[in-house]
């Protein structure tokens, strides 16, 4: 399964425990050279934004770590360092223990629902019923920068195991729903 900070296409400040992460590495990390020294132990590039205040530089490096997938070095490093307090290695241990809420999902016989949290586990269910019909799948995408697209690469690789045709349609090779059906 995903980690649903670690693996997030930019970091998630809309999750509790990503935003009391972010919460405490601005309260105990303020000076510039100390953030770009925590910053440049776990990945080389790109260079951070410098102006502002430590909490733009947070934000600054907190994104471009969880999109180069090297926020977790940071938080091994922060719980590794012998400088920070108790409360601050429990928020991030709590992150790094993370998990995807897990939503209910409408599945039956003919259609299942698949979200990013049970993709992994359901897309083995999507095979044709005998090797003499097809199975039809739809992908609805997110917006840029949303992490639903990813799925689309899940699928393919999925599709291609299995022997079994790919199309993706996006915006401007279709024009309306009604298109996508035929």
């Amino acid at each position: 399964m995903a980690h649903p900070i670690f693996n997030s296409p930019i970091y998630p400040f809309h999750r509790e425990d990503a935003n009391a992460l972010f919460d405490v590495l601005v309260k105990a990390f303020r000076p510039i050279n100390e953030i770009k020294r925590m910053y440049y132990q776990c990945v080389e590039g790109p260079a951070l934004v410098e102006l502002g205040d430590p909490s733009a530089i947070w934000t600054d490096a907190l994104n471009k770590l969880t999109t180069a997938g090297k926020l977790r070095k940071l938080c091994e490093n922060v719980l590794n360092s012998s400088q920070v307090s108790e409360t601050i290695k429990g928020v991030v241990q709590a992150v790094i223990d993370a998990r995807e809420a897990k939503p209910g999902l409408p599945v039956s016989d003919e259609v299942l629902v698949l979200d990013r949290e049970k993709l992994d586990e359901k897309i083995n269910e999507v095979k044709p019923p005998s090797t003499e019909s097809e199975v039809g799948v739809l992908i609805v995408r997110g917006a840029p920068q949303s992490g639903k697209s990813y799925g689309r690469h899940r699928f393919y690789r999925a599709a291609r195991e299995q022997g079994a045709k790919y199309v993706y349609l996006c915006v401007g090779m279709v024009a309306d729903v009604k298109e996508v059906f035929a």
